[in-house]
């Protein structure tokens, strides 16, 4: 199974003000263990199910992006990068028209930047499982 993750993190993250702000948003800021979400969302890819991420976010905040999922070890497959604040739908089209070209085969996995997920193995579980639902269905 090739799992596609692709990252969302154009959001600003206002119900974190007045420690959000729109430049630096709630995925970056760092938590109590000196990680932010996004770094712990990029964390959470590290294994061989998944393919490279690809990011999605606002131009503004490219060099934010690069850094965190450098700070997790991480290299993204792709960054891509809004002009303008659209909305989520318009994120997730731009990703899909990216994978269609790059890798279309592959099963996406669509991630909010800005999650807490603190039992990482049963996550990964529940991922292979709704694939394998997924695949159930196309039968």
């Amino acid at each position: 199974m090739r799992i596609q993750p692709i990252i969302l993190a154009g959001g600003e993250g206002r119900r974190l003000a007045p420690l959000s702000t729109s430049s630096r948003p709630k995925p970056f800021i760092p938590l109590p263990d000196g990680q932010s979400l996004f770094e712990k969302t990029c964390r959470r890819l590290q294994h061989d199910m998944f393919l490279p991420p690809i990011i999605v976010g606002h131009q503004q905040h490219r060099y934010a992006l690069m850094n965190h999922a450098r700070a997790a070890g991480v290299t993204p497959a792709a960054i891509l990068l809004e002009d303008e604040t659209r909305n989520t739908a318009f994120a997730v089209a731009a990703a899909v028209h990216f994978v269609n070209l790059t890798t279309p085969d592959a099963t996406l996995l669509f991630l909010p930047a800005d999650h807490v997920i603190a039992d990482v193995t049963g996550w990964r579980e529940a991922i292979v499982g709704a694939d394998g639902l997924a695949h159930a269905h196309d039968a």
